[in-house]
């Protein structure tokens, strides 16, 4: 027999060896480690000599290669040849195969184990590194994010009980360079591994309470739980950037994913204001908070009535209202000037067309309400929402473009005061080959507006359109949103300074439609604000900015209803 050891007699070789005796047989025993004769725990050895450039083999001669080292087990290496026999060997010894493995499972459980600890050593090492590492505020993001640096620790009052955390501050003492993107996803992980306990936490501490008996202490709860899913939410919006950007989603994919994200963070902010109404009505109930009514005293009382006692009626307007405001348009703008009967004048499309094709639009979506408008506009602007102010006699398919973010209306000349001359900007990518008339959008991009006098729509209201196209754009992702985003913020379009929007409002806009930070909302126009002392707590101002994106539109479907329609 030939073994690891060198030839031996063939006699005792074919007695010894099961395996070379079927191969005697001319039976074929191909398998790896002789697994035709496991079942009988035979011998497998060595079929040639070990030379140390490899193996002759006994059978057929040939001369085939060299060992190589088994990548489960170390210590074990395994030989082959053309003749299609497979032996093993493990430090200088002939194993059966039953031995075999049994030593190839120790040492692959020994691997496991080993491979274990280093996972745990390395998380160890990262938890470490993680503390130690500084973390850069978020660009993307609405809210402030902590930072941390290897300067003095300064206790956390807020996060999850039984988590003592610390925030490091002095980032200046730290010396670390970490590439933008990479620490802005290092903190985007960080942020939301702090929500996730922090839900943990408030999701214990609601079963331990109930609706019945602490429903002030269950709403503050539940709001608090439903803000922290909407922050996770908006990190989710920022990592899927990420990803994009690197390529790691497709452009379908990545848009789907934005758009489930955006109707999944609408309808949370929906269920939070649910919450919001009734935790006040618990309030007025247990005499915490002062009953809330037409005769209440202070700032604001019919913007609040408006948002929580009855947020759905200023949308309903009588069809007589509807008809005596388009004929105030028409006469107005003198829309019928120079045309045959039953014909009215586009100043966009720059054509008539039936009169029944047209609208008066809204620049401002009347279902906002008078309430929710003066507090955006000032007051005494609610009155003017229903007006020729806030209106256009266009046609149809221009309107759905319009208040579907398609196009805004800019100033040709932006220091014109005040200002007579409007011209068309496309800002939607996606929507170039639409109708407006006898040219697509994309023909008409940068056409001045023709109109049949010098009466114009408010420019405020037009500014404020602007705004929330720029906004609604960007949260959608829509193609091209980058470069119309990018160009209109930082060029001063409306360059004559006038108080448009409540700072504060356009603060909540930007944070909560566009996902802005505070250094990016002073790019859009802080010249066209006013401040007031008074003003509604931040919450109250979410709802007016979610109401907002409701109001003209949560999709991107060209086709469908428009948000301003005032039909006859």
């Amino acid at each position: 027999m030939t073994s690891l050891n060198g030839p031996q007699n063939d006699e005792m070789s074919t007695k010894a060896d099961p395996l070379l005796k079927c191969q005697k047989e001319g039976l074929q025993a191909a398998n790896v480690g002789g697994r035709a004769h496991r079942e009988e725990g035979v011998l497998v050895q060595l079929k040639g000599e070990v030379r140390a450039d490899g193996v002759v083999c006994q059978k057929c001669g040939k001369h085939e290669g060299v060992f190589r080292s088994c990548r489960s087990v170390p210590g074990i290496h395994r030989g082959a040849c053309a003749c299609s026999i497979y032996q093993w060997k493990m430090l200088g010894r002939a194993l059966t195969t039953a031995a075999y493995e049994a030593e190839f499972n120790e040492a692959k459980k020994k691997k496991a184990l080993k491979n274990q600890a280093r996972k745990v050593k390395a998380t160890n090492a990262s938890t470490k590194k993680r503390r130690e590492c500084p973390i850069v505020t978020l660009r993307n993001q609405g809210h402030s994010q902590e930072r941390r640096s290897l300067g003095r620790k300064v206790p956390r009052t807020e996060g999850p009980q039984n988590h003592p955390q610390t925030i490091y501050t002095d980032m200046a003492a730290s010396n670390l360079l970490i590439p933008e993107r990479t620490s802005a996803k290092y903190a985007l992980q960080e942020r939301k591994l702090y929500l996730k306990e922090n839900r943990t936490t408030l999701k214990r501490k609601l079963d331990s309470i109930s609706a019945e008996s602490s429903p002030i202490e269950y709403q503050k709860c539940k709001i608090q739980d439903i803000q922290t899913e909407i922050e996770e939410h908006e990190l989710h919006r920022s990592w899927l950037d990420f990803e994009y950007a690197e390529k790691k989603l497709t452009d379908n994919g990545y848009l789907k994913d934005q758009r489930n994200t955006n109707t999944r963070v609408i309808s949370l902010r929906d269920e939070l204001w649910k919450y919001r109404q009734n935790l006040r009505d618990e309030e007025e109930k247990a005499g915490k908070t002062p009953p809330l009514g037409p005769d209440s005293e202070g700032a604001f009382v019919y913007t609040l009535l408006a948002l929580y006692k009855d947020p759905n009626t200023s949308s309903k307007r009588s069809s007589s209202e509807q008809s005596n405001m388009r004929k105030a348009a028409i006469e107005r703008y003198e829309s019928a000037k120079d045309a045959r009967p039953g014909k009215l004048w586009c100043p966009i499309s720059q054509d008539y067309f039936d009169a029944e094709w047209m609208r008066a639009a809204h620049i401002v979506p009347r279902r906002l309400g008078s309430g929710v408008v003066d507090y955006i506009f000032g007051s005494g602007n609610g009155s003017r929402l229903n007006t020729t102010d806030n209106c256009l006699i266009i046609h149809v398919n221009v309107e759905r473009s319009f208040d579907n973010g398609s196009f805004v209306l800019v100033p040709a000349d932006p220091k014109e005061s005040p200002i007579k001359r409007w011209k068309i900007q496309m800002t939607k990518l996606s929507a170039k080959h639409k109708d407006l008339g006898k040219k697509t959008l994309a023909e008409r991009d940068g056409d001045e507006l023709v109109f049949k006098n010098d009466n114009r729509p408010a420019a405020r209201y037009l500014y404020f359109h602007f705004v929330i196209t720029l906004l609604r754009n960007k949260r959608d992702r829509q193609p091209g949103w980058e470069k119309y985003y990018t160009e209109l913020r930082t060029v001063e379009i409306f360059a004559t300074p006038g108080p448009y929007i409540r700072k504060s409002m356009l603060s909540a806009l930007a944070r909560n439609i566009g996902g802005l930070n505070t250094e990016e909302e002073m790019l859009i126009g802080e010249e066209q604000t006013f401040e007031e002392e008074d003003r509604l707590d931040e919450v109250e101002e979410q709802e007016i900015g979610r109401r907002v994106l409701m109001a003209y539109g949560n999709d991107d479907d060209e086709d469908g209803e428009s948000s301003g329609s005032d039909e006859e």
